[in-house]
């Protein structure tokens, strides 16, 4: 049975559900919020322990806003909320290839097998953005298998004296969050210091982005990944996601001025929840699963950043309305993926 003969899905405004966060320990901060004028992006991830405060900005200019904890929503659902548990068939095929980053006690992003020893997930994750500093990469564990997702642990191949950046291949070293917004670069690769991806890794799609929208329109595309709003330490399926180029709130022509390359990303409504940042974009290929794109953040109208003055008071909550979730294309890190296998694969052949 397929992922997407198992789910079915609504389409609709967007509705975002106004779930409480789960506690959490250090180090943990909410997802921050970029805005430029009207339009922002919203990441789904949790590393961080401090954000940049929003300072003033001239008329039209970018400007960061990081509101406190209790103003951001974790979860962007469209519609009525479709996430569900992965049923057993899809479990079984999925559970050893996709699964969390975690710090100390806390899992903060979802990321994927690529290869027995590398995984895949966005660069924001890893690396953090200009806004922000990523985690401590010596303390980055990935852990994959069984109910909870912690069969199988490794850290990052590397060590606190000869680094870790060598073992990534990045799209971005820091991601571009002000407008134009480079979402096209989310992507990251990062080789494991021990192959705990015992069902080796998820097969990168050689579709288009065009035929990637055609599957969706037939509601053949799903995504699976952590969400922590739902669990912590379980996968969670969100399907039938839809795709689109422009919407109502957003016409192409404005989201072509608020990223980088708008034709180089996919626009979904796939529900996500923080800790999703990473996780993989599926359609069903002839082997089974196979990834067509990485979920990197959600897409977000704020009229208050499009007026501060006229917005809310300090501490006030902003008024945001959810307008799609966005994703990398498997076209954008597809050839990555061979080249650093390639690479790899040299490094073994030359150690003693």
């Amino acid at each position: 049975m397929s992922a997407r003969e198992a789910c079915s899905r609504t389409g609709g405004k967007a509705e975002p559900v106004n779930a409480q966060r789960p506690p959490l320990s250090k180090p943990d901060n909410a997802a921050p919020f970029w805005h430029a004028t009207a339009l922002s992006l919203l990441i789904w991830s949790t590393f961080c322990v401090g954000a940049a405060g929003a300072g003033a900005a001239p008329a039209g200019a970018a400007r960061l806003l990081a509101p406190p904890p209790s103003d951001v929503r974790p979860v962007a659902v469209f519609g009525s909320d479709d996430r569900t548990e992965l049923p057993a068939a899809i479990l079984d095929e999925l559970r050893d290839k996709i699964g969390v980053l975690s710090l100390g006690e806390s899992n903060f992003c979802t990321a994927f097998c690529v290869a027995t020893d590398t995984i895949a997930t966005a660069s924001h994750c890893l690396l953090g953005t200009q806004e922000q500093a990523g985690p401590d990469l010596s303390r980055v564990v990935f852990n994959v298998g069984g109910k909870d997702m912690h069969r199988h642990s490794s850290g990052l191949a590397g060590s606190p004296r000869t680094g870790f950046h060598r073992a990534i291949r990045a799209g971005t070293s820091a991601l571009r969050v002000r407008p134009p917004i480079a979402a096209e670069r989310d992507w990251a690769l990062a080789r494991l210091a021990a192959p705990v991806c015992m069902a080796g890794g998820l097969p990168i799609s050689r579709l288009t982005r065009n035929e990637i929208e055609v599957r969706a329109a037939g509601s053949k595309v799903y995504q699976v990944g952590m969400h922590r709003d739902v669990s912590a330490d379980r996968l969670v399926i969100g399907a039938v996601c839809g795709m689109a180029r422009g919407f109502a709130q957003a016409h192409e022509d404005t989201i072509a001025l608020d990223f980088a390359n708008a034709d180089a990303i996919l626009l979904h409504t796939c529900d996500t929840g923080l800790g999703s940042s990473g996780s993989p974009m599926l359609t069903d290929g002839a082997s089974g699963p196979e990834v067509v794109g990485i979920n990197v953040g959600t897409y977000v109208i704020s009229p208050a950043a499009a007026n501060p003055s006229s917005g809310t008071q300090a501490g006030a909550k902003a008024l945001t309305e959810a307008i799609a979730n966005t994703a990398v294309p498997a076209g954008q890190f597809r050839r990555a993926v061979a080249d650093f296998a390639s690479a790899t694969s040299s490094l073994r052949a030359r150690a003693p």
